[in-house]
This record gives structure tokens, sequence and C-alpha cells, in this order.
């Protein structure tokens, strides 16, 4: 495996959500600390070109001039009271949200925003006609959440864990959603149910969906902010409903963390990156495992290899891993503010408040009623990403000449025509050096620690 590609100046985005669409790659909503965003806004597309690696805002065919956000009169979870009918079609702008394809289409549910808070609404995007639509539930649908997992199998959309805003608990509960009937209904399982989790990862292979760490709290579903990461791999049969506990003997597993990333390629389970913690650590590594032998094992890839990092996304288009965004510690000390999982429930704040420990400590800075402002040195910093890396399963020999030639010191464009080399070559070369302009570097003097 080769990490062939490494660009900047994409969308700095973190806890964002993104799908492969026609070849093509969608990235909806997220965070950054460095911008002052409207929480009634509708939520924003990215749309990555995975051609020739260049990203472009995708604007919704929903909204004219004069409707570019949501009314603050609107009820958004509950779906009416809206005043604007092509309004109440478009999901708002929020993180720790989910979205999965579909026949084509991208379907988008929970998350939240320090606004509204979390969504229980379902919401389907076009990629053909940009059009977001309100999907219409003939019945009662799950609790609204974010930090969950979903996953597709056949014509249903499987929802686990994450952390209920409403009843401020963890969940270990699985929603099934039935595309065809338009019903949610909560899923009957047996065995025994995983530990209460949210910002974990959950994949399905061969109708089997495999959920792997996240952040759960040793009281069990409640959140007291001692934290603890399970290591273990978890196994839900979709057929059967049945949970088991993956044997996987005494293969090197992955140490439990949480805000990591997951993805399917040749039938087996990938995971990249995350946090734990316990020990105050941001990771990088890759790790394989293979259901046809219950077995981890560890990935060593070449190429330029991602900074540790969490709260990115990954897509793989056919034989590449498409990685970007995420956040990552500082080495600056005039890094970002880092933006609190949650910052306006204030249960869980109020506890955080009271009892900071080395996870919650680096998370997202606000300043509440009952917790003192922090001091710029006091601040933990964390540095929200704007790259792109792509990771190819299957380098071709093409693909490992013009990696060698990019990598190689003082190659030039002239030198290249002195050389006869053909114009789509040259194109290549700087579509897979070129960096992207949807966003800019941070500056060095944006010192905006304590603005809350």
């Amino acid at each position: 495996m080769l990490w062939s590609i490494h660009l900047d100046g994409g969308p700095r985005r973190v806890n964002h959500a993104a799908v492969a669409l026609n070849g093509a790659i969608y990235s909806f909503g997220g965070y950054c600390s460095n911008e002052q965003s409207d929480g009634t806004e509708p939520i924003d597309i990215h749309m990555l070109n995975t051609s020739n690696y260049r990203w472009k805002r995708v604007y919704h065919a929903n909204v004219t001039e004069n409707e570019n956000s949501i009314d603050d009169t609107v009820d958004l979870d509950g779906g009416d009271g809206r005043n604007k009918e092509l309004n109440k079609q478009l999901p708002y702008m929020r993180y720790g949200h989910t979205v999965v394809e579909y026949r084509g289409k991208a379907y988008l549910w929970g998350g939240r925003n320090d606004e509204y808070g979390a969504s229980s609404q379902l919401h389907e995007f076009d990629p053909n006609t940009r059009l977001w639509r309100l999907v219409p539930v003939q019945n009662r649908f799950p609790p609204a959440r974010d930090g969950h997992s979903a996953v597709v199998w056949g014509h249903k959309m499987y929802i686990f864990g994450g952390f209920e805003e409403e009843a401020q608990r963890f969940s270990q509960e699985t929603y099934v959603y039935d595309f065809p009937t338009s019903r949610w209904s909560l899923f009957n399982t047996t065995g025994p149910l995983p530990l209460w989790r949210d910002f974990h990862t959950a994949v399905q292979i061969d109708g089997t969906m495999y959920v792997f760490g996240g952040r759960s709290d040793i009281t069990g579903e409640f959140h007291s902010t001692r934290d603890t990461y399970d290591d273990r791999l978890m196994a839900l049969d979709l057929k059967t409903g049945l949970w088991r506990e993956v044997n996987v003997g005494y293969s090197k597993k992955p140490n439990g963390r949480r805000s990591h990333s997951a993805w399917v390629y040749n039938n087996r389970m990938y995971i990249f990156g995350g946090y734990q913690g316990s020990i105050n650590r941001h990771y990088n590594d890759i790790y394989c495992f293979d259901p046809a032998t219950s077995q981890w094992t560890q990935i060593c890839t070449r190429g330029l290899i991602p900074s540790p990092r969490r709260r990115q996304c990954t897509v793989v288009v056919g034989d590449r891993l498409f990685l970007f965004g995420g956040t990552r510690p500082s080495d600056s000390p005039y890094g970002l503010p880092v933006v609190v999982d949650r910052p306006t429930v204030p249960v869980r704040l109020r506890a955080v408040a009271a009892n900071v420990d080395a996870d919650e400590d680096d998370e997202p800075q606000v300043h509440l009623p009952f917790a003192p402002a922090p001091t710029p040195q006091a601040v933990p910093r964390l540095n929200d990403l704007a790259d792109l890396y792509v990771l190819e399963f299957v380098p071709t020999l093409k693909n490992l000449a013009l990696y060698k030639f990019i990598n190689q010191p003082n190659r030039t464009c002239p030198k290249l025509c002195r050389q006869k080399v053909p114009c789509c070559i040259i194109d290549e070369i700087f579509a897979m050096t070129t960096p992207n302009k949807i966003s800019t570097n941070l500056e060095p003097d944006d010192r905006r620690v304590a603005a809350g």
C-alpha cells in the first residue's frame, strides 16, 4: 500500500461525514474552530473529483439567494412550523452525523449543532439534481443523537450507539430504517450487548456489522467524564440479531480509541487514527481485520503517512482510499482552541467543569456561567486540518513511476517539457502536486484562545 498523494487547501472540517456517489466523494457539514458559523444555515457540501483531486463547493438547488438560512422559528426536530416550503427540506449545519449511500443517493441522519442541538430527522440528497428531501417517516424515529454509526445492508440502514441528547445517555441500542417502507424499528437483539458508547466505527461485511472503539464511561450509560476505551471487536449478525464478541486470538489488535475511521476493502475491515484520552494520544496507525481468519494485522504502508489525528473522514473509491480533514495536536503556540463535541449540553458540561479528565480537557473550550474562562496558557490546542491523502491499495506501475518522479529533488515543469513528456502525464503530475484553494492556511497570529 502506498500513500501516493498529499494535498492541502481542501475544506477544513472536523466531525464531518462523507460518502461516494457516482465516483465522486461528497462531504457533508462538520465544523472548523476558526470559522464563525451560523447554526441556522443549511448544511454545506463539498465534492471531491477523484480523478483530478479538486474540491469544489456544491450548492443546494433548494436554496435561492434570499433563502440561504433556516428560519429561527422552525421546529427542526418535529418538522412542523416551518415558514418556508423550500427550506423545510434542508438539514441544518451539524457535526457528529452519519451519511450512507442507497441507490445512488445520500441519506443523512443525526448529528447536532450548538443552535438547535441534536436531530432525529432523515434527509435524502440527490447528487444529480442537488435537491434535498426531508424523508417522511411512517412511525416514531429513534431519539436524536450524535456520535453514532450507520451501515447499510440490503434495503435497510442500521444505526448503533451515539449520545442521546434528551436522555443525556450513551446508547447501546440498534435501530433499523427500512428504505422501501420508510419505517423505523428497534432491532431486537440477543447475546452480550456492546458497551454504551459514542464516536465508534461500524462496517458491514457479508451481513455482519462489526463495531470497534468509541468512548464509553465506567458508570455505564451516563456520562461522568470517567471515560473508558473498549478494544474488543463486537459483531452483530444482521440476519439473526445475535451479538458476539469476536475472538481474535493472539493477533496484534489495536488499542481502544474513539473518533477514528473505518472502511471495507476486499471484505476486510480497516481502521485508521483516532484518540485515546486515558493516555492522551492521537494515532496514525492502520489495522486490518480479516473476518475469514478472525485476525487483526497492523499494516505497514509506504509514502508520506498522514499525521496522527482524529475526527477525519475516509472513503474508498475503487482501489484507493481518500482521507481528509480531522484535527491533530498543534505544533504551534498559536494553535486553534479546540471545539467541544457537545458544547451546549448543560448536564454534561457541568460534569466536565467539575471534574475534567485528560480526554475532555483537550476538547473545544466553551465559556459558561458555571465554569471560569481558561487563560490562554491553560487551553490545550488542536489544529483543524484541510489536507487530503490518497492511499493506493494496489499501486499500478504508472502510479509508482509518477510517485517516484514527484518525490525526486529538483523536478521542474521545463525539465518535463524538454523531455517531451506527454501533456496528459504533465496534467496528472500537476493534479497530484497542486494544492486546492477551498481553504487557506491558518495565520500564526490568530490567537482567539479566550474567544469562547
